[in-house]
């Protein structure tokens, strides 16, 4: 005769105790709930014996000891008896366990890890399994859970007071449990603690091997999944969906094209017999898990479970948020040009004042100054900032900004950038000369955009040999800001070095806090041909030899772009000297050359291209990056 122990008395119970009722060679020995349930009426008029109160509990076990075959049913299953699928097998009970409380008693039957702890993250009540998890310690209670289980994570839980029936667990030997977490409140809604049931991954496996058909899988995969409410599909062996859980047709209704790929992933899992982890969520919703289903070496079937992909809104909106600050930390404005030097202080000024106006601004400078940068920061604290910032370099001879005196876009609203404006051809001067002089006539009512014009140093040279009209550099110089080379402002070193840090520890990874003063002292000795623009790629190169770990870069670093002697003389610009670097040496040659033709020219810039063989553009540009002008060598040659 099998004996059979009912867990509760519900309405859903009374179908489980009718069928129960008519089966042969069954007894149900007990129902365990309140007695004011349906259940409960049926089984008094059965006879059937009522457990009420915890205080009961060792009634429940005498009936399970003193009975040769004992089965537990979950009666407030409604497909407990039609599906088979809530019937355990109760294991023997020792003595100690008889002191059990009743639910643990009842937990201690099933392979699962169970836990509770306090408000305060204190070990209450362990199962057999999380001692054993623990390493077999036998006080567990007391302790503190993250102590015990490093990474089990009740802070969400407590905290939030919110479920969370979709977690994972990874434990040091690398096993994985699937774990639902809920918090404890009393009635009058106050926490009193959070507990957890878990089940090994590999267990699960094991477990579902054991069962002869694919009913059986289906009992106990769903009985362990709906703890999570994971939405799980069952196919046989010839990959045929034998069984999806309400959960899952649910999802398939939302997202009708994952029923596509639930049947490819049974195939595959199928075919190669392993286990099928999808790392990216399947249609940006779930990660998807397929395990295949063995009995005795040979394919039953497979399983497929979707875990909902929980954190992936809070994903796309932290890479919103990132791309947000990538965006503001690369808005420069004219609060980032901080300065010690008075020339670079008055270019600050001038800019602030160029601010307010629609008037074409000229920015002058050489080679890495930070033209660019001063342009975007005055269009950022303009009245165009919310409109668009358009860079053109006028080198490129299919350029077209202007047709007839008009903007090449008419609809354009914003700042435009022209850039290397000495390589502006004549007729993009013209077109430009007339559409500046159109604005003036209405008054500037009618602009649209606004014009930042960036020239080298020596931009007037252009216009006294006839190169650029004088005419529209009559216009550019009403708004001209110099600014000062690298050399000449050298207090400045530290504080743009420390922002270039500031600005490179996020992209490189790293977490240098500052340039030390002995390295500072070190840079600023050197000539930086390239201005700021060097520095930056200096300090960008010093930091990727750094250890990630770092907080200080260490002259070493800097042992490439300093020459042996740096480290305690001041720099020695002259050329002639040996062990020059290649790069180092070729350049000094070829600005003596171009000195040379120069010089043998008569000082004449046309001839001096025809003799070198370049555009004249060309040679202006060597020019104006060695510093080569006729009076510093008209002066040095009559030293």
């Amino acid at each position: 005769m099998m004996q059979i122990l009912v867990i509760g008395t519900g309405r859903k119970c009374v179908n489980v105790i009718n069928k129960l009722n008519g089966l042969a060679n069954v007894e149900i020995c007990a129902i365990v709930g309140p007695e004011e349930g349906e259940g409960a009426s049926l089984a008094r008029q059965l006879d059937i014996p009522i457990v009420m109160k915890c205080s009961d509990y060792k009634q429940v076990v005498d009936l399970i000891i003193n009975s040769d075959d004992q089965e537990i049913i979950n009666g407030e299953k409604p497909n407990s008896i039609g599906n088979e699928k809530s019937i355990h097998k109760v294991n023997h009970i020792s003595e100690e366990m008889k002191f059990l409380p009743p639910y643990q008693l009842l937990l201690e039957q099933f392979p699962v890890f169970f836990l509770t702890i306090d408000e305060q993250g204190y070990v209450e009540t362990a199962n057999t399994q999380a001692i054993q998890l623990a390493g077999g310690g036998e006080h567990l209670i007391g302790i503190e859970a993250e102590t015990v289980f490093p990474g089990i994570n009740f802070h969400d839980v407590l905290a939030n007071r919110k479920r969370d029936l979709n977690g994972t667990w990874q434990l040091p030997s690398g096993e994985e449990l699937i774990m639902a977490k809920i918090p404890l409140l009393d009635t009058q809604e106050r926490l009193k603690g959070a507990a957890t049931i878990g089940v090994k991954v590999h267990e699960v496996i094991r477990l579902a091997e054991k069962h002869a058909d694919l009913q059986d899988l289906t009992i106990f995969f769903e009985g362990i999944l709906s703890v999570l409410e994971e939405p799980f599909s069952i196919a046989d062996h010839q990959g045929r969906t034998w069984y999806a859980s309400d959960r899952c047709l649910q999802l398939f209704g939302e997202n009708p094209g994952l029923m596509e790929q639930e049947q490819f992933i049974h195939k595959k899992v199928q075919l190669t017999r392993r286990p099928f982890y999808e790392k990216e969520p399947l249609m940006n919703t779930h990660k998807v898990r397929g395990l295949p289903l063995m009995l005795d070496g040979k394919l039953k079937g497979s399983i497929v479970v979707y875990q909902d992909d929980a954190n992936r809104q809070l994903k796309e909106e932290v890479t919103r948020l990132n791309q947000l600050v990538r965006k503001l930390e690369a808005m420069h404005l004219l609060d980032d040009f901080s300065t010690n030097s008075p020339a670079m202080q008055l270019a600050v000024d001038q800019a602030r004042l160029a601010v307010s106006t629609d008037q074409p601004v000229l920015i002058r400078g050489e080679e890495g100054t930070g033209k660019r940068l001063l342009a975007e920061a005055i269009h950022n604290e303009s009245e165009y900032r919310f409109n668009s910032l358009m860079k053109l370099d006028c080198a490129d001879q299919r350029m077209k900004l202007f047709v007839s005196g008009q903007l090449a876009e008419l609809d354009f609203r914003g700042t435009v950038i022209l850039e290397n404006i000495d390589y502006l051809n004549r007729k993009n001067q013209v077109e430009l000369l007339s559409y500046l002089e159109g604005l003036e006539k209405n008054g500037n009512e009618t602009a649209t955009c606004r014009i930042i014009i960036l020239a080298p140093e020596n931009f007037e040279q252009a216009v006294m040999e006839g190169h650029f009209k004088k005419e529209l550099y009559s216009i550019f110089t009403r708004i001209s800001i110099f600014l000062p080379p690298l050399r000449q402002r050298k207090k400045d070193i530290q504080q743009l070095a420390d922002r270039f840090i500031r600005e490179l520890n996020g992209k490189l990874g790293r977490r240098i806090d500052k340039l030390p003063s002995e390295v500072t002292n070190i840079l600023a000795k050197q000539p930086f041909m390239k201005n700021i623009a060097e520095l930056k790629n200096w300090i960008e190169s010093a930091m990727l030899k750094a250890d990630r770990l770092e907080t200080n870069l260490k002259l070493e670093y800097f042992s490439t772009n300093l020459k042996p002697n740096d480290k305690n003389q001041p720099v020695n610009t002259d050329h002639n000297e040996r062990g020059l670097p290649l790069q180092n040496a070729l350049e000094s040659f070829e600005k003596g050359y171009i000195q040379d033709i120069y010089r043998k020219s008569g000082y004449n810039k046309t001839k001096t291209a025809e003799a070198l063989n370049i555009s004249i553009r060309n040679l202006y540009y060597k020019m104006d990056k060695y510093h080569i002008d006729k009076n510093s060598m008209q002066d040095h040659a009559g030293e």
